[in-house]
Formats: structure tokens, sequence, C-alpha cells
């Protein structure tokens, strides 16, 4: 529910060479925990903070004896993130600062993202000029990655839109009607679903009967704004290659199900690959893909996985949809988003956030949940 908690980074801490996953849940027994920004974001607790500051030296230091030990020559950037965090301090909000001197803001926001990309061992898309307009905190010399609302490939090559604009959606008490003519549910309805597989999975569920790995719910996100589940993970392949098509991937456990309507006859595909995530909670969620059909996005947001924003359709109609929502955003006048200051920012999307949380506990109130 938190921005800025991306979830390579909430669930592991993989400095160079890999390391221990640290689940946040651990390390919090109640929501006093969190630190608040001044516009009433919440970042994550000191303890977290800490521990994750003390892995990082660690591994840093780790990964400099390998390269020793085996005879490699060290790498300069390793040192010197090493000396960085060591010599780092953080604040009671669990900023980062103090370990290095900048002669510019560009030189601190590639610290961020380099750090980024050491704690998730994931490549960060965000261009350096997105990242301060992604910061999170109040602090103007923070380099905490956790303190940046990180996209995970939110910007693609494509040149067609691949995530919701808020200026597309026109939002009443009842329903969320978008410029290209498709109803999506309400943003309580959406949360209500996306609490249901809150709840079947992984800490609420015994991790073997989770209807997704731990990692993967952690990289499903709820959107305050539109009732959108955006998986918040980029795919990339064994040899490096990234996927640029703007949809999210996570592992899938058992191989997803079609079926055949003429027959009846239901055909499981391969375990362990890593199709899209939406396919994957489609099916967590109860649903089957006919055969010959796909999943079409009404809200034109690709990363979303919320089923009830998704339909069935045959190829050809999923490429009228898109056809349609093209047509209505150049009518609109609007222009497909290609980076991240097209979007609402953290800041911007604090009420949002706000109201989402106090939903989020009324819900779970109501239905007898643990909040």
């Amino acid at each position: 529910m938190l921005p800025g908690l991306a979830p390579n980074i909430t669930r592991g801490n993989n400095i160079g060479i890999g390391g221990n996953r640290l689940r946040i849940e651990g390390y919090v027994d109640q929501p006093g925990d969190f630190s608040r920004t001044e516009c009433g974001l919440w970042l994550p607790p000191y303890e977290v903070a800490r521990i994750e500051l003390e892995k990082s030296q660690q591994k840093l230091g780790q990964l400099a004896t390998i390269q020793a030990e085996a005879g490699m020559p060290q790498s300069p950037r390793t040192a010197q993130l090493a000396e960085i965090m060591g010599s780092s301090t953080l604040s009671p909000a669990g900023c980062l600062t103090g370990g290095a001197e900048f002669n510019s803001e560009g030189e601190r926001l590639k610290l961020v993202r380099e750090l980024a990309s050491y704690q998730s061992g994931t490549f960060i898309l965000d261009s350096l000029e997105d990242l301060e307009y992604l910061r999170i905190c109040d602090c103007l010399d923070c380099y905490e990655p956790r303190h940046y609302d990180l996209s995970f490939g939110r910007k693609t090559l494509l040149k067609r839109s691949v995530e919701l604009d808020s200026a597309w959606l026109k939002i009443d008490e009842k329903n969320i009607t978008t410029i290209w003519g498709d109803e999506l549910p309400t943003v309580r309805e959406s949360l209500e679903g996306f609490i249901r597989l809150q709840r079947s999975c992984y800490p609420f569920a015994p991790n073997e009967d989770s209807a997704l790995t731990p990692a993967g719910i952690s990289k499903v996100r709820f959107d305050p704004f539109s009732g959108c589940w955006p998986n918040q993970t980029y795919y990339y392949s064994s040899n490096g290659q990234r996927q640029t098509d703007g949809y999210g991937r996570t592992t899938c456990r058992e191989g997803l199900v079609k079926l055949n309507p003429e027959t009846g006859e239901l055909r499981r595909g391969r375990a362990g690959i890593q199709p899209v995530s939406h396919r994957v909670v489609w099916a967590a969620t109860g649903g089957i893909l006919e055969d010959r059909k796909v999943l079409n996005h009404l809200c034109s947001n690709r990363r979303c996985c919320n089923p009830d924003h998704l339909e069935q359709v045959s190829s050809g109609e999923n490429n009228r949809h898109g056809l349609r929502v093209q047509a209505a955003i150049e009518k609109a006048g609007a222009s497909s988003p290609t980076s991240a200051r097209d979007y609402l920012s953290p800041r911007e999307l604090a009420p949002y956030w706000d109201d989402a949380n106090r939903l989020y506990s009324q819900i779970c109130t109501e239905q007898g949940l643990q909040v």
C-alpha cells in the first residue's frame, strides 16, 4: 500500500553478491513504527533502515574480500561505495546522508540509482531527471533508495502508452469511466479485491498455500487514484535482454491453465517461467483463460493486475481496443506519458494514499480482518 517501498528493495538486500531477504513486517509491530513525511507519506521504520545500512556495509566488504581472494582486481567503484556507505549516517526518518560530497544534484541522484541497482539486483530505468521528482522524504540530500518511488519499468521503448494517466479518468462516487468509454470499478471495490488477494497470500496464508509466491505478492501494488494493481517489476531474460512491451512479469509456481471452450479440456502450461503478471493474478483469483483468447486491459495500464480491469477478448478485439484508446487520447489533446514527470508525483498522490489507507482499515474492520 505504500509508495516508495519498491518490491525488490522491500523484500531483499542483494548488495553485489546476493543476500538474505529482509521482510519489513518482521520489524514492524504497528503503524506508529513508520515515519511520516510532511505531506503525510509513510517511510520505512528507522530500524529497517538501520539494519539495511549494516547489511549494505557488510555486503560491500564481503565483495571486496571475495575479489581479493580470487585474485580479481577490485572495482574502484566498489571501494568508493564501501567508503560512502561506511561514512553514511541515518536521520531519525531513515534518510541516508553524509557519506559523500556531491558537486551537483546529478551526482547524488546517480548514487541513488546505483545503490538501488545494487540492493535490488534490478536495473533502474528511471532517468536522473525523474528521480528528484520521485523523492518521497523531506530531506533534499537523501540518497536512501527506499525514499524514492522507483518505477522499475514505468518507461518503455514503445511509443504507445503503457500506464494510466490521471487525465484519462472521470471519477464520481459510483464508478470510474475512461475517456475511451470503459467503466472501471470504484476505488473501494478494487481495494476490496486487493485485500482478498492479499489475504490469500503469504504471510496471511501458509507459504505452500499462497495464491502467489511471497515475492510475487510483494510486487503487486495498489494505485489509490485509479484502483489499478500495478506490478512493480520489469522482466530481464537470462541473457540480460530487457523486455520492452511494458508488461510486468512475475514467477509462476504452476503452469497457467487454458480452457478449450468446445471440449471443456483444461491444458496447463510450463511451470517456472515468468509470464505476464496480469495473467498470473488472473489465474490466482480464479480466472481461466479460453484458448485463442487474450486479456485486454480496460484501463490501458499494461502493468495492472486487477482482474476487474481485464476482459477476455480475441486478438482482433484487443487490437481494436488499443486503437480506440489512442484515438480518445489524441481527441482529448493528451499525449502518451514519456517520463515519470507526466504522472502524478508521490507527493501529489499523498491525499489519495491517505484516503486509501483509511479505507483499507475501514474495510478490514468491517470484515473482521486484522488491519
